[in-house]
């Protein structure tokens, strides 16, 4: 059983096969029972600013409108691929929920 939580980018944990549009398979998709990770790097334009207004220091911006949403929507739909998961991905036990990146179940960006 792994008990480290890796981290990895968006982009990378995404893995597009560019021809087809279409997420790259992976062979662990049926066999992987434990994984930890936070993933990074997902554009959130509702969560730039902080609560005294300024820019957070590692906020990631979208380059087109939507980007944000399409990406969330990739790294969940690589996590859905993952059907013999014993474990969730994300644990709510560590603060990174509310700063990292998908983790803990939370989306947001780092302050």
């Amino acid at each position: 059983m792994m008990s480290d939580i890796i981290s990895t980018d968006a982009k990378e944990w995404i893995d597009m096969d560019p021809l087809p549009g279409s997420l790259t398979p992976w062979l662990c998709e049926s066999s992987l029972t434990d994984l930890r990770i936070r993933i990074s790097g997902i554009p959130r334009p509702d969560v730039i600013r902080n609560d005294r207004g300024k820019k957070r220091q590692h906020a990631v911006e979208e380059t087109y409108p939507g980007e944000g949403q399409m990406t969330q929507h990739r790294v969940y739909e690589r996590l859905s691929r993952f059907v013999n998961l014993d474990t969730t991905p994300f644990n709510g036990d560590d603060d990174r929920s509310k700063r990292g990146s998908i983790d803990g179940g939370a989306l947001a960006q780092d302050t």
